[in-house]
């Protein structure tokens, strides 16, 4: 698989994890939780390491490791399994979850604060919740080694590049 190919089935599977997230979360946990005035603590999973993750949640990171892992077994690629999870947890899931809404993320996003791979970003910002720019900064540390990772072993192996036989 060429690292284009890599790229373009993590974004395909990324969209996909963010289709899935959406469809949870604004078309069955909010109008649900609205309708019966159901508190979202009572959603919440209520793990002290992550006080604001639901249910979904601790299906979805599962879900979306395996999603990679099959991938890359499937293919036998193992950079595709890597950088796809790079993606993942440096929050483009979330960035694409906002575009399939056609927002802008908000300026804070505490439901961030825990995910390690975002979260270092709080750094630049004196302590506070994962911002916006933050999970922007995380985006392109997450794009950049995705990179390094899908393009590692690309280069011409056939012997023909160096005039070998």
């Amino acid at each position: 698989m060429t690292a284009r190919s890599r790229f373009a089935m993590s974004a395909a599977t990324l969209l996909l994890l963010a289709f899935a997230d959406v469809i949870v979360l604004e078309k069955i946990y909010k109008p649900l939780s609205a309708a019966y005035d159901i508190p979202w603590s009572e959603l919440s999973a209520g793990f002290d390491w992550a006080p604001e993750a639901l249910w979904w949640h601790i299906a979805f990171i599962p879900l979306s490791v395996g999603v990679f892992a099959l991938g890359g077994i499937s293919g036998r690629d193992w950079r595709f399994f890597t950088g796809g999870l790079v993606l993942f947890f440096t929050g483009w899931e979330d960035t694409l979850y906002y575009v399939l809404l056609r927002q802008i993320p908000p300026a804070r996003l505490p439901w961030l604060d825990r995910a390690w791979g975002i979260a270092w970003t709080r750094l630049f910002e004196g302590g506070q919740s994962v911002s916006r720019f933050g999970l922007f900064a995380a985006n392109a540390v997450g794009l950049g080694l995705a990179y390094v990772v899908f393009r590692k072993g690309t280069a011409d192996t056939s012997g023909k590049a160096s005039g070998r036989r």
